[in-house]
């Protein structure tokens, strides 16, 4: 049928779908069904599936009467007090997109899904080209080693998104603590004496070209946030040996 409600955001309706042969919910593409706030894991199948089964290929093209995707997420950063998730909705045109992030003891076989514990919504909104990058904050920690996968609804709920993994990030500026402590000097690039995952006016991260390393420094009393190194959309237009200002 249409219109149908799975579950819902408030604990007292939502339901646990778990140790099913096949799929948690599986259900047709014409199906106007929303799938909020469960708890869905340890299924055989997927644990949300649009049918036909299997993982369905996100769009590449969007209209007005594409069907939502799931989300795309890059990566998740924790520290003691917030968690932090940056990935991209990709999507109808210029429309709201509520997401809906649950994390799991670990990823399902397909590498999308489940979601074992709901634990936070958020409304982002697509361009005129169906696209909406995001970069969210959540007041409560997540523990690292979990992992993190999301779901998008806006007439229906989309399947489960890929899953990654919660690492943390103890000065929030963006880059693992890992990925910075394995920098030069030691995880202690500027040689202050202070390690750079433990300031957040330092960051230390790996260029994506030849992995080389590199570090942003800001002002004292100043603080970087949301980090991280993507491609050169013009290699051939590179500065070499250029000092940049903040904020470039």
């Amino acid at each position: 049928g249409r219109d149908n409600i799975v579950g819902g955001r408030d604990p007292a309706a939502a339901n646990t779908i778990a140790f099913n042969g096949g799929a948690g919910v599986l259900y047709g593409g014409d199906q106007r069904t929303l799938i909020l706030g469960n708890s869905i894991h340890s299924n055989a199948g997927l644990g949300i599936d649009r049918y036909p089964p299997g993982v369905e290929e996100n769009a590449f093209f969007y209209t007005i009467s594409t069907d939502p995707d799931y989300p795309l997420l890059n990566y998740a950063l924790s520290d003691s007090a917030t968690s932090r998730i940056r990935g991209i909705m990709k999507g109808r045109p210029n429309t709201s997109f509520e997401l809906d992030f649950y994390t799991n003891i670990a990823p399902d076989a397909s590498g999308h899904g489940e979601g074992q514990d709901w634990r936070e919504t958020a409304t982002v909104t697509t361009d005129y080209l169906g696209l909406a990058p995001f970069y969210l904050a959540f007041p409560t920690s997540i523990p690292a080693g979990r992992f993190i996968a999301a779901t998008s609804t806006v007439s229906l709920t989309s399947e489960f998104s890929n899953s990654v993994i919660v690492v943390a990030d103890r000065d929030r500026d963006g880059v693992a603590d890992a990925e910075e402590d394995g920098g030069p000097n030691a995880g202690d690039a500027d040689l202050d004496g202070t390690a750079d995952s433990g300031q957040n006016q330092v960051a230390t991260l790996r260029n994506t070209g030849d992995r080389q390393y590199l570090t942003l420094q800001s002002p004292a009393g100043t603080a970087l946030y949301g980090v991280w190194a993507i491609e050169n959309p013009s290699p051939g237009n590179s500065p070499y040996a250029t000092p940049l200002p903040l904020g470039f």
